[in-house]
């Protein structure tokens, strides 16, 4: 027998790993959706097809920069790490998704100071989890 021959069983074990990964992207996704979409009960309520269209249009905006958002800042958190000793492997990072949401407030009042966020050069400082209750 070929040593380099795959077995049935292995490639079948294989491909329903791979779907299962993929499939769990995609939850996440959803989930993030699905937590964007809190008003009218998590539904799209509006009878006119061109407001259907607005709000979809909406979430898959707002979703969109969630995992802009995430991805940039989840890169140079990785990239921190690296600098600081930690090992981590390009095929670890391969099944971190963007879709977390845990972070972000959807509820309550949102401030922000527009000229010193204008003015600033370059991203935010990342947050030092030692120093605050970060949920993951």
């Amino acid at each position: 027998m070929n040593p380099n021959k795959k077995c049935i069983p292995d490639v079948i074990f294989n491909l329903r790993v791979t779907g299962r990964i993929q499939l769990n992207k995609g939850e996440k996704l959803h989930e993030l959706r699905q937590w964007l979409l809190f008003a009218e009960g998590g539904q799209i309520k509006k009878s006119q097809l061109q407001d259907q269209a607005n709000q979809a249009s909406a979430l898959t905006l707002v979703t969109d920069a969630i995992i802009v958002w995430n991805t940039r800042y989840m890169q140079v958190a990785i990239d921190q790490l690296r600098k600081e000793g930690y090992a981590i492997k390009d095929s670890d990072i391969a099944h971190i998704s963007p879709c977390r949401f845990y972070h972000i407030n959807k509820h309550g009042r949102l401030t922000f100071n527009i000229e010193r966020e204008w003015n600033r050069a370059g991203l935010r400082p990342l947050r030092n989890p030692q120093k605050e209750k970060i949920r993951i």
